[in-house]
């Protein structure tokens, strides 16, 4: 089941597979395609904020302008 937690400030929803999404729709469809097919999806992961195994949040992309 998808639970929420509260990291660095950020709501985050983490799937069962221990990967976190900003969007709890987007949790909820990796824990139901985890439990159909026994894997993650390619597509879902890419939007993951939040790896359990990790225990961390990505740094945040800057863009410097020149």
């Amino acid at each position: 089941m998808v639970h929420e937690e509260t990291l660095n400030g950020k709501k985050i929803h983490i799937c069962n597979c221990g990967l976190g999404y900003e969007d709890n729709l987007i949790a909820y469809a990796c824990e139901e395609y985890y439990r159909i097919n026994g894997v993650n999806s390619e597509e879902i992961t890419r939007h993951a904020v939040y790896n359990e195994k990790m225990q961390r949040l990505p740094k945040e992309k800057t863009t410097i302008k020149r």
